[in-house]
Formats: C-alpha cells, structure tokens, sequence
C-alpha cells in the first residue's frame, strides 16, 4: 500500500497529474572512496528534490515493469538511458558502478503548479549488476541499459553460519545465550506445582 501525502491525493482527485520517473545512482570516483552521485527523470532540464538533483533525460528513460510476484521470487529490473545524454555518458564512463547502490522511484508531476509534488515514491532499490553499452547501426539510436537486481535477493542466499556460541560470540562477544542450550532440552520445567522434592 502506497502511503500519500493529502497533497498527492488531492492532485490525483483532481486527474491533473502525470507520472514521472526518477533514477538515482550512487556511483564511486575511480579512486573507490569519492561518492558520484548521479539522478535522472524523465522530463526536461534539472530538478532538485530534497538533497538530490536530478537532470531530465525527456523521454530517454526506460524502465521496465516493476512487477511483484506471488511466487516470492524477487526480480530485477533494466534501466535505458540515451548514451549520448551528457550526464549518461559521465556516469558510465566517468564512474564506478558495479555493484552500487540504485534507486527507482515515481514522482506526481502538478500540472497546475507545474511542480513535484514530494515526497518521491521509492518503487525499486537494488544494484547495478551489469551495464551494456548498445552500439548501433546508421540511423538508429544508442542506448546503456543497466540491469539491477533487488537489494531483496540477499534473503534468498544461503548461509553456511549455524546457531552456535562462537557464531554468536563474533556479533556480541559477551552474549553466552547458546552456550546453555544443549543442556535446556534436558532440564524439567515444573508449571503449576512445586518441584519433586524441593
């Protein structure tokens, strides 16, 4: 369930509204420390939300469907951006960004106020997992797709840590919880009357 300012629910009431897609990218200088931070949206010149500024790609930002699926299974994503954008281009090949973070979210474009309504709402957070440039023929248009896959897919991978003192000891070394728990399975536990010769 998506949660909305009165703001946002009254522009939509009133049907004057149209989405907009946001990208945001935290991408690393090549030393591996500098943050790069990098936005885009599908709309003309640059916008700044909150911290974050974004710089509008118009209708050069493909999304695919974000799509929740009952299996439990977690999917990606691909992101088109025009490889000829002058911050597209900055981003894939002045910076770092296997393995960073990304965001998608969805934006509520006020065609009154001509204006975005906050806050942003965040549909995708994950990372770029790979980056294809797609050189093409004469005549035809260049692209950088990014695929992403959801920060999610970490609950999906098995672990080979097991419930044991020293496990434990490596995140609290003071907690000695399962340093007694083989011998509690063996213990009586007396409910409601008093212990056989106590």
């Amino acid at each position: 369930m998506l949660s909305l300012t009165g703001a946002q629910i009254t522009a939509l009431a009133s049907g004057r509204v149209k989405r907009r897609t946001f990208i945001w990218c935290e991408a690393l200088d090549f030393d591996g420390v500098t943050p790069a931070n990098t936005g885009f949206w599908d709309d003309v010149g640059p916008v700044t939300i909150g911290p974050r500024t974004y710089y509008g790609s118009g209708n050069l930002i493909q999304v695919n469907t974000l799509s929740a699926k009952s299996d439990m299974s977690i999917p990606g994503i691909q992101i088109t951006l025009s490889a000829i954008q002058t911050e597209a281009v900055s981003l894939l090949r002045g910076f770092m960004l296997a393995q960073r973070p990304i965001e998608v979210a969805l934006g509520i474009y006020d065609l009154a106020t001509d204006l975005i309504l906050p806050p942003l709402v965040r549909r995708f957070i994950g990372k770029v997992d790979a980056v294809e440039i797609h050189t093409p023929e004469a005549g035809s248009t260049s692209a950088v797709v990014l695929t992403c896959e959801s920060t999610s897919r970490a609950l999906t991978i098995s672990r080979t840590e097991t419930r044991s003192p020293s496990s434990l000891a490596q995140r609290t070394p003071g907690d000695e919880f399962y340093k007694f728990t083989s011998g509690v399975s063996e213990q009586a536990v007396y409910f409601g009357r008093a212990r056989p010769g106590g």
